[in-house]
């Protein structure tokens, strides 16, 4: 080993010993930065984590409102095609009887008319004379149940089913717009599983 004077080794142990303070000082710096983006990790984590929870509460909360509203929608759904129903079966109803007790009026005067003009008139045949048509005929027999005059007794016939018809449809008409359930339309052309409105 070379000897080296006395200046220049107490030189060379100064300078070893703040090197060797250097590297403790980096050192602890090292470990002071690496505690600081260790707490810093540690809170961006914990924020993220927040974040995410408060995203999926939201999310949770948004799927259940439009569930609820769904449900609600289809129980208002439900029971609109209920009433609709209802009211559509009422019409129809209705409807059938008053074109059965027209059809059922029309054999009867048929059958009058029939018997008055086979010379078994009598009293059926006095009571369906009117003035200006001849006793027992079909036009009589149709101007006595209030048909138009003029008109044949099919043709009477056709012309009142056709007013009933009419009829029926507007109260049809009239009871779905109360009830609230015009809207039942949109929603069937809207939807293909929806009952169509049906018509008496």
């Amino acid at each position: 080993m070379i000897a080296l004077p006395l200046s220049l080794r107490a030189v060379a142990r100064l300078g070893g010993v703040a090197l060797l303070l250097a590297l403790l000082g980096w050192g602890l710096r090292v470990d002071h930065l690496r505690g600081t983006y260790k707490a810093r990790l540690v809170l961006v984590t914990g924020k993220l984590v927040e974040v995410t929870q408060a995203f999926n509460g939201f999310r949770a909360e948004i799927v259940d409102v439009t569930e609820r509203a769904l449900a609600q929608d289809r129980a208002r759904a439900a029971d609109v095609r209920a009433r609709n129903e209802s009211i559509a079966r009422e019409a129809e109803r209705d409807y059938q009887t008053r074109i059965d007790d027209a059809r059922a009026r029309a054999e009867r005067l048929r059958a009058q008319a029939g018997r008055a003009s086979a010379g078994g008139g009598g009293r059926s045949a006095a009571h369906l004379s009117g003035a200006g048509t001849a006793a027992g005929s079909t036009d009589a027999a149709a101007d006595q149940a209030g048909f138009s005059a003029g008109l044949t007794l099919d043709d009477a016939l056709i012309c009142t089913e056709q007013a009933i018809q009419l009829d029926a449809l507007i109260t049809w008409v009239e009871r779905s717009r109360a009830a609230g359930v015009e809207g039942l339309a949109v929603e069937a052309s809207v939807s293909p599983d929806a009952g169509a409105m049906q018509s008496p």
